[in-house]
């Protein structure tokens, strides 16, 4: 049984420096995230040789008691930590380690550190026997807190991502929920850092997918999104599609200068999310272009309505205390008995346009009037 404790926890060791390799090489990840990440490996790391520790103490005589005693600090101290630098590493990339957050991990460290003394968390024989101290429920709650904490913070990158692949996220947050529990009720079944060594790279991955085909400037979904949803929509019965262009953009550039224009576009991404989110997921094709893509069966008469609101927030929405620039919207219905998705999307442009210069066309007659 030892054996077999020790040979899982070097195979989680080694997992963790591939995946560590992997990041450190990584070139999607901004720093401050790759940072996050690796002290969450490192710890995770740190708990495993802590936990093989005291399988092997638990078998060792008295003499070994202070060694036994140290591993267990450690793994009680740093396990509730994990899902915390997690946290900060992925999911809020405003989520700050100094937080609120911290504080169940904390509390458990300043438990744990005094265990020796008050047998708090845990306890050690003199005979090196190990057992749960009256206070373990503090470092359960803790751990516990944590992980609620990661599983609220991927719940908000989820809105963030427009809910993409929600079902893999709650899926990946059962197993982590299953496998820490198995070991809470069952301490002798070593799962948790082995559920935990094994979510992680999944966690990598879904994320990196989602950075990839996400624009960090309108944090919408990229062209390369858009151009992988085309290729699903076409295998779909029906859909929307809404395409907007911002109005005289090169001229916001020109006279604002391009930094006043990146401003102009995130806050516009801002209010496209947010009037269009429910009703499909919005993308950003190009400069200061933009599109919407909805497989719900919405009625023109609906679709105008959410238009409207778009357009009476974005017309109230102001910046650095100057007003954000119009943007003309064109849109058309898909159904695949009809004819192509490019059909559609042509279909879409040419009622943008036809708004555009309608909007010219009025503004111009106000100015001559």
């Amino acid at each position: 049984m030892v054996f077999n404790n020790l040979l899982l926890g070097a195979v989680c060791f080694f997992a963790m420096l591939t995946l560590d390799y992997m990041i450190k090489n990584s070139d999607i990840l901004e720093k401050r995230m790759k940072k996050y990440f690796r002290l969450t490996i490192l710890f995770i790391m740190l708990v495993v040789c802590a936990e093989a520790g005291t399988t092997v103490a638990e078998t060792l005589p008295a003499n070994y008691r202070l060694f036994h005693i140290l591993c267990n600090v450690v793994g009680f101290s740093l396990s509730p930590v994990v899902p915390l630098l997690l946290a900060c590493a992925f999911c809020n990339r405003y989520t700050s380690f100094w937080s609120w957050s911290a504080l169940p991990a904390f509390i458990n460290i300043a438990f744990t550190v005094i265990s020796p003394l008050t047998g708090s968390i845990f306890t050690v024989s003199a005979q090196n026997g190990y057992a749960r101290g009256n206070w373990y429920f503090v470092y359960v709650f803790s751990y516990l807190a944590e992980a609620l904490f990661l599983f609220y913070e991927s719940y908000i990158s989820l809105r963030r991502y427009q809910n993409k692949n929600r079902n893999t996220l709650l899926a990946l947050i059962a197993f982590l929920a299953v496998g820490t529990s198995l070991q809470l009720v069952f301490p002798q079944v070593h799962t948790t850092w082995l559920c935990v060594t094994l979510a992680l790279p999944i966690y990598y991955s879904y994320f990196c997918e989602l950075s990839e085909k996400h624009d960090v400037l309108t944090e919408l979904f990229n062209r390369r999104a858009y151009e992988c949803e085309l290729q699903e929509l076409e295998k779909k019965p029906e859909a929307c599609i809404i395409l907007l262009d911002v109005d005289d953009f090169k001229k916001i550039n020109d006279t604002k200068g391009h930094q006043y224009g990146d401003l102009c576009l995130h806050a516009l991404g801002e209010e496209i999310k947010e009037a269009f989110q429910a009703v499909g997921r919005c993308y950003r094709i190009g400069g200061d272009e933009f599109c919407v893509i909805s497989e719900y069966r919405l009625s023109e008469w609906e679709l105008n309505n959410v238009i409207k609101d778009f357009d009476q927030k974005l017309g109230a929405s102001v910046r650095h205390n100057l007003p954000l620039p119009t943007v003309s919207v064109g849109y058309s219905f898909y159904k695949k008995e009809h004819g192509a998705v490019s059909a559609a999307i042509q279909a879409a442009d040419r009622k943008l346009y036809e708004n555009k210069r309608a909007k010219r066309q009025l503004k111009e007659q106000k100015v001559n009037s």
